[in-house]
């Protein structure tokens, strides 16, 4: 049977009270606040209707997002996808949230989207997990991508 001294067990409770107390200093150095910044280094800024070229050359906009910019929580999209000759309808287009500098994306892996007029599709709600740099690739088809560098802040 293990014996220990009341000396070391009260250091020890005493460090851990100590560790748990509300007056430490947070992270901006005011006691009790913590304030954590995303790392959104590579991320473009937002902009309602931005647009980004697939892989297979795709013309894809950010139509709609809600909240916008896309944020930590629920978000909606909605995305216009065209070609230089006019709206792209009929497509098997998907949403595939990925965090690279955690290596992990969301669950499910992706988001179907929907097409809700020529050329014009509705991506399921998906829940963004935690603040950083996002890439949100819209997946068209098998093997096309377009890619959405953005920042969810928080």
């Amino acid at each position: 049977m293990r014996t220990f001294s009341v000396p070391s067990v009260l250091s020890v409770l005493s460090v851990l009270l100590w560790s748990c107390s509300g007056d430490e200093l947070g992270l901006d150095g005011t006691p009790g606040s913590y304030v954590v910044t995303a790392d959104c280094t590579g991320a473009e800024t937002f902009v309602e209707g931005m647009e980004v070229t697939s892989t297979g050359g795709y013309i894809v906009a950010l139509a709609s997002a809600s909240p916008a910019p896309p944020d930590v929580g629920d978000n909606t999209w909605t995305l216009q996808i065209r070609t230089t000759d006019g709206p792209a309808t009929g497509l098997e287009v998907r949403l595939r949230p990925w965090m690279p500098l955690h290596g992990h994306g969301l669950s499910p892996a992706t988001y179907a989207g929907t097409e809700v007029s020529d050329g014009t599709y509705d991506i399921e709600m998906f829940d963004v997990i935690m603040p950083g740099l996002w890439e949100f690739k819209v997946e068209i088809g098998e093997g096309d991508e377009a890619v959405f560098p953005l920042c969810a802040a928080g």
